[in-house]
């Protein structure tokens, strides 16, 4: 996660008044699909880095930055057609791993290319949706659910435990 902030941005953040938007960009991605979902919470496409993202209503909620709490952000998207649900169908059902990689970028939309604060490497493992909408919780620090130790704890390595 990046936190330092352009002059530019610093000034439209705390303006009680401003001319600027702030949009969410998401990616998610699997290795069943034939291309990542690259999505902008915007009424139209919009390109970052190189990349086309497709607009949809949608909301994030980051994560809480508190002692102890494991960070996870929410995200949940409005207008929720076929081809995402059986996106989200396919991955989540354990054909290919069960998770979905994701990042997430706000950046302004006069500066597309400068992230405001992003999260590079997150894993959504479970999604509920219908006709309506999607949600999910994002985990933001996939190297909680990592092994600690390359070895194992067994007879051979460590026998005083057995």
């Amino acid at each position: 996660m990046t936190n330092l902030l352009t002059p530019a941005q610093v000034r439209a953040a705390n303006a009680l008044e401003t001319p600027e938007l702030f949009l969410w960009l998401i990616t998610l991605s699997h290795p069943n699909w034939s291309a990542p979902l690259r999505l902008v919470n915007d009424h139209a496409q919009f390109v970052h880095q190189g990349e086309v993202y497709l607009p949809r209503a949608f909301e994030i909620i980051p994560p809480e930055e508190s002692e102890g709490v494991i960070p996870v952000m929410k995200w949940s998207a409005d207008n929720t057609d076929t081809i995402m649900s059986g996106l989200l169908r396919q991955a989540l059902a354990g054909t290919g791993g069960g998770y979905i990689a994701a990042s997430a970028v706000l950046v302004m939309a006069s500066d597309p290319d400068t992230p405001v604060v992003e999260f590079p490497q997150m894993e959504l493992r479970g999604a509920d949706y219908d006709a309506a909408t999607a949600s999910g919780v994002i985990g933001v620090d996939p190297v909680v659910d990592q092994p600690f130790s390359r070895l194992a704890f067994d007879p051979t390595t460590t026998p005083g435990l057995f």
